[in-house]
């Protein structure tokens, strides 16, 4: 599956943030998928800031301010911020929540690697469960993909 044609998880900041940046490998879902590859990871408009002291936690590593340019790509909001593959997943009962300190109990743990943040945000309405990104936000994608080939 091309990158261009993956679907999209919302994800609030931190977490989205944490998964580009801060080696977050595990999301937390009360709901399984069988999707495996690519998958674009959009920051949604929402944040959770009661979450930010557990990720500087868990990260060792300080969050930056959100929507500010100097704080990249994946600190945005209402956007498509990246791409992760989605290996595999499996319920926090098949490993009793050890399997990473980001896994949460009682959650499928969605198995992310190689994560990659987008030179830009793409500006989208998220949505819940996986969705496919409308007309607009695939022609950005498109061109911030052409972009990186011709470098």
């Amino acid at each position: 599956m091309s990158i261009q044609s993956a679907p999209a998880l919302s994800v609030r900041q931190p977490w989205a943030g944490a998964i580009l940046t801060l080696g977050k490998t595990i999301e937390n879902r009360g709901w399984d998928t069988s999707h495996r590859s690519h998958l674009l990871i959009h920051a949604s408009k929402g944040l959770e800031l009661g979450a930010v002291p557990l990720v500087e936690d868990t990260a060792d590593r300080a969050v930056p301010p959100f929507d500010n340019p100097k704080s990249g790509t994946a600190w945005a909001t209402a956007a498509l911020v990246g791409v992760v593959s989605l290996r595999a997943t499996h319920h926090a009962s098949d490993c009793r929540g050890k399997c990473s300190p980001w896994a949460m109990p009682d959650q499928w743990h969605w198995e992310l690697t190689n994560p990659r943040t987008f030179d830009e945000p793409i500006p989208a309405v998220g949505r819940l469960k996986l969705w496919r990104p409308d007309y607009d936000a695939r022609r950005a994608l498109r061109k911030q993909l052409q972009k990186a080939v011709e470098l």
